[in-house]
């Protein structure tokens, strides 16, 4: 990754007075024809605000329909926790700005006069966009920001989106950001009777967007401008698979040079081959992903991803690095739009599980947690819910004290004081955390994405359950969980659970916000824990999961889990064969 960041940065340095003498010379052409002052923000990186402004994130059929992945509890709540992207900044017009053509005003630069330099890690990363600039505010000041994690979605009202995409010649920029093909005027999309005008499309590795705390490989953007300047952004997830026959034309032309642009001669491409069979769409009020980071913007993310080969992926990956800005905080936004998912499930083919887009109606396949929707028949709902029933490494289990071994595991926790998302995803009561909360499971680093609860507990100890037990669950940089299980036990009223426990949405997609906590107090000062090799307790039920299950149960008051009892009664799965899995004890 340091070696792509370099070669980048010796490229550009080669040509950056060149580019800069340039840009300055348009900068004072745009003054003169008096477009100057409107294209700075709104045409910088990720595309311009101004879109309506919407207050939901909803899945919404489009000319097709099909399953969106489900959204789950041990998912990653709406925050900071992609991994940090590399620095590669050039000049020309940026991710979701207008290309530099006849259509769309040209985007300000990033080295020159019109916009500070700005990266994807260090001083000048995403935690710092905000301060580069006043334009730059709402990078850190902002409530409705780019990208988030779409997770314990619900249904809202549907809107339909038309594609009216036509063949132009292959154009390629490499911006030292993205690589961005910028297309001819006359493609456009129709949302809500209003039309948007197809002005670029590019390219984001790993993807920006999230599903239930997973970043897919790679992000395509198709950036949109209606006549009254209002922006649409159509997302497209790109994950592993067969190799591409629409990327193969851009593969064999992808300029390695920031500020290069190669004009294809002879090779046309058309977009909407770029789009998935499937088109369920997740739509919210969203903001540019890069500075100035405005907001305003209509997002629309399919549901679905579509495929391409390892080769053809790092082959932009090569060139891109990490250009992924982190997810960033809901805040009052409601994210409404799809199956609610489930209790510990994530993105397709990432980290160690996998969920389907699903084949039953227009959802993930139903799954509860009694009669024929229930644990026992997970494994015969889809075929990605397989593990469910031939896994050997299931979880929950019972813990067995006579049999334990003594073990070198290690847990250090740094929990810190943080504002919260509270989400009833249909399946448990999800509070997602803020960034900058870490634990160190066997010495490697996991971030705190949220906490939830099952009652009874789901792992049991020496046969018996306890009333509640609560999950925290962890993300490593590759995408590797961890899970921390706390159980409950009947006695004093537990102080951190009253900070919240009045806000407890009781509705399936509701959710609470602005809520500050802190959930270092909740482990015992001296925790002793158990540990073993597990799965999702839910579908997929994918195993490769990290368990540490605290030995000391935590108290809470009969009313306490009385309150979750009436909202989720019985949301615990029956504890799965041990196999030849040893538990360790530390």
């Amino acid at each position: 990754m340091i070696s792509d960041q370099n070669l980048r940065t010796a490229l550009f340095k080669g040509k950056g007075y060149a580019i800069a003498l340039s840009a300055l010379a348009f900068a004072l052409l745009l003054v003169l024809s008096g477009c100057g002052t409107s294209a700075s923000a709104a045409d910088s990186s990720d595309a311009e605000s101004g879109a309506r402004t919407r207050t939901r994130v909803s899945r919404v059929a489009t000319s097709d329909t099909h399953a969106a992945p489900a959204s789950t509890d041990h998912a990653a709540p709406a925050d900071s926790h992609a991994a940090p992207a590399t620095g590669h900044a050039a000049p020309a017009s940026t991710d979701h700005a207008a290309p530099a053509t006849g259509h769309a005003a040209p985007a300000s630069t990033d080295h020159g006069s019109a916009a500070p330099h700005w990266a994807y890690e260090g001083d000048l990363g995403p935690s710092k966009w905000g301060d580069l600039a006043d334009e730059f505010i709402a990078c850190k000041a902002g409530t409705s920001q780019s990208p988030i994690d779409i997770a314990g979605s619900a249904f809202a009202q549907p809107a339909s989106i038309q594609f009216n995409y036509n063949d132009v010649p292959l154009s390629i920029l490499n911006n030292g950001h993205t690589l961005q093909v910028n297309y001819a005027p006359g493609s456009s999309i129709v949302i809500d009777h209003e039309q948007y005008e197809l002005l670029q499309f590019h390219f984001h590795t790993p993807s920006e967007h999230q599903v239930s705390s997973q970043n897919y490989p790679m992000e395509g953007h198709l950036v949109h401008k209606s006549a009254s300047g209002e922006l649409a952004v159509v997302g497209v997830f790109i994950e592993e698979g067969h190799s591409n026959p629409f990327f193969q034309s851009l593969v064999a032309n992808l300029p390695h040079g920031a500020g290069e642009v190669k004009e294809v001669h002879g090779v046309n491409v058309n977009v909407e081959s770029m789009l998935p069979h499937d088109r369920e769409i997740y739509t919210y009020s969203g903001s540019l992903t890069t500075p100035p980071c405005s907001e305003g913007v209509n997002w629309n993310v399919m549901s679905t991803p579509i495929e391409m080969s390892g080769d053809q992926i790092s082959a932009f990956n090569g060139i891109l690095g990490h250009n992924n800005r982190p997810v960033q905080p809901l805040h009052a936004r409601l994210i409404s739009g799809g199956s609610t998912g489930d209790a510990h499930g994530v993105a397709p083919d990432h980290g160690d599980t996998t969920v389907s887009n699903g084949d039953h109606g227009d959802g993930p396949p139903h799954w509860t947690y009694e009669g024929n929707s229930g644990p026992n028949y997970w494994g015969d709902l889809a075929d990605d819910y397989i593990a469910c029933k031939t896994g050997v490494e299931q979880s929950p289990i019972d813990i067995d004290s006579r049999f334990t071994v003594g073990a070198d595991n290690s847990v250090f926790t740094n929990y810190g004081d943080t504002v919260v998302t509270i989400l009833n995803n249909g399946h448990t009561i999800q509070i997602n955390y803020d960034s900058g909360s870490v634990a160190y499971l066997d010495g490697g680093e996991y971030d705190l994405l949220q906490f939830h609860f099952h009652t009874p507990s789901e792992n049991s100890v020496d046969g018996g359950r306890y009333p509640m037990e609560m999950h925290l669950v962890h993300k490593n940089a590759g995408g590797g969980l961890g899970v921390i299980g706390v159980l409950f036990e009947s006695g004093e009223e537990n102080p951190l659970f009253a900070k919240f426990w009045d806000f407890l949405p009781r509705e399936e997609g509701n959710v609470a916000s602005d809520l500050r906590i802190s959930i270092t107090d909740i482990l015992p000062s001296e925790a002793q824990y158990f540990a073993f090799d597990g799965s999702l307790t839910t579908p997929p039920c994918s195993e490769g999961v990290k368990w540490f299950v605290v030995q000391e149960p935590v108290q809470a008051s009969k009313a306490q889990m009385d309150k979750f009892m009436s909202i989720f009664g019985g949301n615990a799965r029956p504890v799965q064969p041990l196999n030849s899995r040893t538990i360790g004890e530390f």
